[in-house]
This record gives C-alpha cells, sequence and structure tokens, in this order.
C-alpha cells in the first residue's frame, strides 16, 4: 500500500483528501480486478466500463455505492477518514472511477503483476475533476 498511498498523496489538499488512504486500501486489498469485479456484480458494469475504457466516465452516485459496500463498511471508512458517512459516501463515489480510470490508461485492467507500473496515472487523482 505504500506506493500507492504516496502517488495519492501526491495530490493537492482537498475535501476527499482523507480517503486516499482509504481508496489506495481498498485497491491493495481486494486488487484492482477484484474490485472491478465487484461493482459488476452489483449491478454497475456500465459505470465501471467506462472507467476502465477511453473516454468519458459515468457517474457514480452515493446510493449506487451502496449497492457495492456495506452500511458497516461506509461507517467504517467514514470513520477511518474522520468523515461524516455521508462525505464518505461522496468523497468514494468520486475517488473510486476516478482511480480506475487512471490504473487503466490502455482500456484493461492491468495483470496484478503490471500494476505497480500503471500506479503513476494516479498522480493528481485528487485535482482532476
Amino acid at each position: 500500500m505504500g506506493q500507492l498511498h504516496r502517488l495519492f498523496s501526491k495530490s493537492s489538499a482537498s475535501s476527499h483528501q482523507p480517503l486516499v488512504p482509504v481508496v489506495a486500501n481498498l485497491i491493495s486489498q481486494e486488487g484492482l480486478g477484484g474490485l472491478v469485479l465487484r461493482f459488476a456484480a452489483c449491478g454497475l458494469g456500465p459505470q465501471v466500463e467506462s472507467w476502465i475504457q477511453p473516454g468519458p466516465n459515468q457517474r457514480l452516485s452515493p446510493r449506487q455505492l451502496r449497492t457495492v459496500f456495506s452500511i458497516e463498511q461506509l461507517d467504517e471508512i467514514a470513520g477511518t477518514a474522520d468523515l461524516t458517512p455521508k462525505a464518505a459516501e461522496q468523497g468514494l463515489a468520486t475517488l473510486l472511477p476516478r482511480a480506475i480510470d487512471r490504473l487503466t490508461p490502455n482500456g484493461m485492467v492491468p495483470p496484478a503483476a503490471n500494476i505497480r507500473r500503471s500506479l503513476g496515472h494516479l498522480d493528481g487523482l485528487i485535482q482532476a475533476s
């Protein structure tokens, strides 16, 4: 997680900054492919596919996020980031699509062995809109 955290932390301060280590941890623990499958299994395949493929990213709403993560998981994430649950959901709904987008610059989820090479695409995660 160290390299992910360093790359995310290069971004400027923002209201989402407390969630940067959480997103890095999710990617580190589940793997990018695992996280993508989790979204797809919850009926969010079109959204996650738009984040992977070149072009505009479909939005993710906090409500959709609650289909991927349980209320308990979201409460834990909010506590870890020292945010309200609503702020944590809104931040995750913004950061997760950006992270997946930057880790899949060629329109494919890279093999786990290649993910470290892809991490450079996370620079500016919070700054980019």
